[in-house]
């Protein structure tokens, strides 16, 4: 996918929407530029946000830790974090992690995306 990190495309505006595709492991070389263009300007007006993890193959500790700060911010604005697609390790590591607690985990984009603009949208958890 190129030399990318990460890509945000919004989608819709009902809830402000963000869809977010990760090249490759979200590992300490490439977790400070992860939390930079997760935390930018642009990415202060999106309330839900999917995280595509398809291509992620590895999850560093670090990243987890970004992914439960960036869930903590969206939820305080009444949206959630979606992750979409992982890879099943990165999905056992999740589970095992209790992370699953804090995430919504969806098998695709398109799956997400039918979660966030359902009528009968759970609210996203207090914490």
């Amino acid at each position: 996918m190129g030399d990318s990190i990460v890509r945000i495309d919004r989608d819709g505006d009902q809830p402000p929407l963000g869809i977010a595709t990760f090249d490759g492991p979200i590992d300490p070389r490439r977790i400070a530029a992860i939390i930079a263009e997760l935390g930018s300007e642009r990415m202060s007006r999106i309330e839900a946000l999917i995280l595509d993890l398809e291509q992620v193959r590895y999850l560093h500790s670090l990243g987890m830790s970004a992914l439960v700060n960036l869930a903590d911010r969206l939820n305080a604005k009444g949206g959630a974090l979606h992750l979409a697609a992982p890879q099943p390790k990165v999905k056992l590591i999740l589970e095992m992690m209790g992370l699953d607690e804090w995430f919504r985990i969806h098998g695709s984009i398109a799956a997400a995306l039918r979660a966030i603009r359902s009528p009968r949208r759970v609210p996203a958890r207090s914490r």
